[in-house]
């Protein structure tokens, strides 16, 4: 899958998501979604991107191994998204 094509996919991924909806993952997917929907949905990183989908799709093997990355760089963006005003 192309670049361009998995931009589309998060975005309408995010357009889909409601940060209010409960959502059936476990605790761990749960964490990650919620530290990444609003850093993924503003800031368009294709990384923070990832974890929001990974988060959804509710794998919490996956989740865990991926974890505190995800949540490193959703934190990291939410901070410098508000430091710069973006």
């Amino acid at each position: 899958m192309n670049a361009r094509t998995m931009m589309a996919l998060a975005a309408l991924s995010l357009s889909a998501c409601s940060g209010d909806k409960e959502h059936d993952e476990g605790p761990i997917c749960s964490e990650v979604a919620e530290a990444c929907h609003e850093a993924a949905e503003q800031s368009g990183d294709p990384d923070a991107e990832a974890c929001h989908d990974l988060a959804h799709e509710g794998d919490e093997d996956a989740c865990d191994a991926q974890h505190d990355d995800c949540i490193a760089l959703c934190d990291d963006l939410m901070a410098t998204m508000t430091t710069t005003g973006s």
